[in-house]
């Protein structure tokens, strides 16, 4: 019933590379985006700045830069089929993979893909926190989140459908760490492989689970040491494989196996601004929402406090 209210276009630069991925390599069969970065600047969608960083540079091997990843593509890419199979059969527009029902199909998709995110969040928080608190749980996630804003007004960015490989790894994880079985942990490492083909940094989400079966492991003292090996490279494995498409448009796209340097130096292990990330004024994390029972501390009215809480 919401599918109206999604904004069945794009404009800002990120969201064109994300989609640049899926036509290209639907329509082209290669990872160069100079056609489709053309098409976006020269019909008015793209944000001051465009032309010099997308259609000026160029990276290693003489290929437009892309600093996305394909995993939206790849998720968005059934959605994208039946629209040219719509625009070829019964539609009047042009079956350029630009028009209209390409655009509409790539967004009601990311709309689809933000929705069912909030259903798995229902299944998890029923997991973890039994049948009471899950509909709350998953109302937070929903307007609780910037997941609104990317699943209606800014569909086209890799956000939603980031949410959605997120929640299918949180319940596999759920599910598999009952037994941590070898195909369990494959699975688990192909979700983990997807999260990295959606947004590079929701590859850190796995180390939930990593640090869950390490301690697992260390408290199995049963004969079956190799069977938790086994299982800790059937994980690795799954991610290595999930990740291939990936590697393979690095590779196609800056000459190695690995992202642009404008992206790698997003990432540093000495972590500058870990301290600022908690406690800075400008919207730190213990600063903006501070825990339960510091607000009882702050704040001695109930009201008081969880108005402050839900701002």
């Amino acid at each position: 019933m919401s599918l109206p209210a999604v904004t069945t276009r794009l404009y800002a630069s990120d969201e064109v590379q994300y989609f640049s991925y899926l036509r290209s390599l639907y329509f082209d069969r290669d990872v160069s985006f100079e056609n489709e970065y053309r098409y976006f600047y020269d019909h008015g969608f793209t944000t001051p700045g465009f032309h010099e960083t997308f259609l000026v540079n160029e990276t290693d091997i003489g290929r437009r830069v892309n600093y996305g990843t394909v995993g939206s593509a790849l998720l968005w890419s059934p959605f994208y089929a039946v629209a040219d199979l719509w625009t070829r059969t019964a539609a009047s527009a042009p079956a350029d993979g630009y028009s209209r029902p390409y655009l509409g199909a790539v967004t009601w998709g990311s709309a689809l893909y933000g929705f069912i995110a909030v259903l798995l969040s229902i299944r998890a928080a029923r997991t973890v926190l039994g049948g009471s608190g899950s509909l709350m749980a998953a109302a937070a996630v929903w307007v609780g989140t910037p997941l609104v804003f990317y699943m209606y007004v800014a569909p086209s960015f890799a956000h939603a459908t980031s949410a959605f490989a997120v929640a299918v790894f949180v319940n596999v994880w759920l599910h598999v760490r009952r037994t941590w079985s070898v195909a369990g942990t494959f699975v688990l490492g192909l979700c983990a492989g997807l999260l990295g083909l959606v947004r590079e940094q929701d590859i850190f989400v796995a180390l939930g689970p990593a640090i869950d079966f390490s301690l697992w492991a260390l408290k199995d003292h049963r004969p079956a040491a190799r069977a938790s090996l086994a299982s800790a490279a059937a994980g690795v494995l799954g991610t290595a494989l999930a990740l291939t498409p990936q590697l393979m448009a690095y590779r196609s796209l800056n000459g190695y196996f690995g992202p642009a340097s404008h992206v790698s130096r997003k990432m540093y292990w000495h972590a500058p601004y870990a301290a600022g990330v908690f406690a800075s004024p400008e919207h730190g994390l213990i600063v903006w929402t501070p825990p339960p029972g510091m607000l009882k501390t702050i704040v001695s009215k109930p009201a008081v406090a969880f108005a402050f809480r839900i701002a």
